[in-house]
């Protein structure tokens, strides 16, 4: 759960690299730094994993489906 020993120890060791200063979560981290937001999640995992385009028109056709998984998600 969110209040046991090891989730504390998470939470303060995120707030601490300047990461996640609330308890929320899905909660992410990368290269030492926490990611909190379910859609910044998203387009960090796909970037990695070229599957996030970097042209700017091609980016704007892949927004209506992450906006997509987000509304699921919820």
């Amino acid at each position: 759960t969110r209040t046991s020993a090891a989730a504390t120890a998470f939470f303060a060791a995120c707030r601490a690299k300047g990461g996640n200063s609330t308890t929320n979560t899905p909660m992410l981290e990368v290269d030492g730094r926490c990611y909190t937001q379910s859609t910044a999640i998203y387009k960090l995992v796909a970037r990695r994993g070229g599957l996030y385009p970097s042209d700017d028109a091609e980016a704007s056709a892949v927004e209506p489906s992450v906006r997509l998984l987000d509304r699921r998600r919820g």
